[in-house]
């Protein structure tokens, strides 16, 4: 399934990934975008291992271009969770941490979540895997980590996921920068 997700990711964010880390037999690679100051890392390769989600999954975090390695060690996290601790690759989850998990940030933890910041990115179906059979359903999910301050995780755990996620389509917080402040 990795040769599917790198596919999908190559026709979406471009042939320039590059690979920032490898475990667990999952590789993070980073793409540079194409039209904004942002830096989309994903993983490679999660999709083939047996981890709980519904379709083969890969999980996708985008960032400042300058904080790459804080998209990587929360991808790296995840990743982990997800293969040594038995979490469960499901959207509207959350991973999260008492204390900030970035040093000199307020990020806590990530809400797995739809894409953001691509119009059908996140499911890929149909003929996408080019094996001829238009009738595949869905092959791959795409997950996206939105990273969260310890603040936006209260706000999850007393209001619930829909107030966070109304948070995040209603705010003028910058969502790739994990130096961000609680969303509005």
């Amino acid at each position: 399934m990795a040769d599917v997700a790198r596919a999908h990711f190559e026709r979406t964010l471009g042939p320039d990934g590059h690979e920032l880390s490898a475990d667990h037999g999952v590789r993070i690679l980073a793409f540079a975008d194409r039209g904004r100051d942002a830096v989309h890392c994903v993983t490679l390769g999660l999709s083939d291992l047996p981890v709980s989600a519904m379709h083969p999954t890969e999980l996708i975090c985008s960032v400042r271009p300058e904080q790459v390695e804080a998209a990587r060690f929360l991808l790296a996290a995840t990743v982990r969770v997800a293969v040594d601790g038995g979490g469960v690759l499901a959207l509207g989850a959350t991973i999260a941490n008492p204390t900030p998990l970035l040093a000199g940030t307020k990020i806590c933890g990530v809400l797995l979540t739809a894409g953001l910041f691509f119009d059908d990115f996140d499911l890929v179906g149909g003929d996408d895997d080019e094996d001829g059979d238009d009738d595949d359903g869905i092959v791959l999910h795409v997950i996206t980590l939105v990273p969260l301050t310890c603040g936006d995780l209260d706000r999850y755990a007393t209001e619930g996921r829909e107030a966070v996620e109304v948070a995040i389509d209603d705010t003028e917080v910058d969502l790739l920068d994990v130096t961000r402040d609680d969303l509005g």
